[in-house]
C-alpha cells in the first residue's frame, strides 16, 4: 500500500496567481509557509520552510477572491515532483503539493473564518 498525502497549514506568502494549462484548466498558485519553533540552548529559534501549492479546475474560481497574501489556510494533497527541460537544455526539478482541499482559516483582513462553506476541493493531479 501507498500514500502520498500532505497535511499544511501555513500562511501564503503573496496573493495567488491565476493560469492556465495549455489545455485551459484553471490553476491557482501560491507559495505557503509553515513555521515550527525549537530551542537551541536558551535561545528559542524559528525554522520556515515553503511550499509551492497548485490548485486545479473548477474550483480555482470559487476561491481566487477568498485567500490572500498573509492569510492562514489548511491545504490538504499530495505531493508531486516532476523534471523538465531548461531553454539551456539542461535538466530542471520542481516539487509542487496538488492541492485537493484549500480552506481559508481567516477571513480577508485577519479575522477568523468559522464558515463550514469555504472548504474548496480541487483537482488532485496536473491535467494536461
Amino acid at each position: 500500500m501507498n500514500l502520498n498525502k500532505i497535511t499544511l497549514i501555513g500562511r501564503l506568502g503573496r496573493d495567488p496567481k491565476v493560469a492556465q494549462t495549455k489545455s485551459g484548466v484553471p490553476i491557482l498558485e501560491f507559495p505557503l509557509a509553515t513555521s515550527k519553533k525549537f530551542k537551541v540552548g536558551e535561545e528559542w529559534q524559528e525554522e520556515t520552510t515553503w511550499h509551492s501549492v497548485k490548485l486545479f479546475g473548477k474550483s480555482v474560481e470559487y476561491v481566487q477572491n477568498k485567500v490572500a497574501k498573509g492569510m492562514l489556510c489548511y491545504v490538504e494533497g499530495e505531493q508531486q515532483n516532476r523534471s523538465y527541460e531548461k531553454k539551456d537544455g539542461s535538466k530542471g526539478y520542481s516539487s509542487n503539493v496538488v492541492a485537493s482541499v484549500l480552506k481559508p482559516l481567516e477571513k480577508i483582513g485577519g479575522s477568523l473564518d468559522s464558515s463550514p462553506n469555504t472548504n474548496v476541493e480541487g483537482g488532485s493531479a496536473y491535467p494536461n
